[in-house]
């Protein structure tokens, strides 16, 4: 049996033990769970995912096309002179970024995948969790104690996606401070 360690209800993403961050997904006018199987704009589907309790130290290097190479560890984006002439399509990413992988079938006809947790600050996403950066300091935390040794830590931590009926899945992270 799966012990989930995070739920994402829409508005908040509880972590058990850790906090309550505020958190959005899906697109201006489709973030309620009703919208969930939306493919072009929907928020996240409800079900079980995973993330692993790993850390890319590496500096991503931008695709022709400004896209960021995937990882399944976290990821901080390069801002500024780092992103170069990424940088205005880096910056819709925020600084942060980890990959979720399913762990249910998914709910919904057509396929959907490739989402994460990040923190930017637009109020919207394509699907994946929006969440603020007080996340991924908490986050950086469990992963250096997850490392550390004679602790017995996970190597990944599980998410549930569960809505209520019409829940909204804005939490209002457009430009938190």
């Amino acid at each position: 049996m799966i012990h989930d360690d995070l739920l994402y209800d829409g508005p908040r993403l509880q972590w058990r033990g850790k906090g309550i961050f505020r958190a959005t997904s899906g697109m201006a006018g489709r973030q309620s769970s009703a919208q969930q199987c939306d493919r072009a704009a929907g928020p996240i589907p409800e079900g079980r995912y995973f993330f692993w309790l790993r850390e890319d130290k590496t500096v991503p290097t931008p695709t022709e096309d400004c896209g960021i190479p995937a990882t399944w560890n976290l990821q901080t984006i390069p801002g500024g002179a780092e992103a170069g002439s990424c940088e205005p399509y880096w910056a819709l990413w925020g600084r942060n970024r980890i990959r979720l992988t399913r762990i249910d079938p998914l709910p919904c006809p057509a396929p959907r995948d490739g989402f994460y947790i990040h923190d930017s600050a637009k109020g919207f996403t394509h699907g994946c969790i929006e969440v603020e950066p007080l996340f991924f300091t908490v986050l950086r935390q469990a992963i250096v104690m997850a490392r550390t040794p004679h602790v017995a830590a996970k190597d990944r931590l599980h998410l549930m996606v569960k809505y209520l009926p019409g829940q909204t899945t804005n939490g209002g992270t457009y430009r938190f401070g």
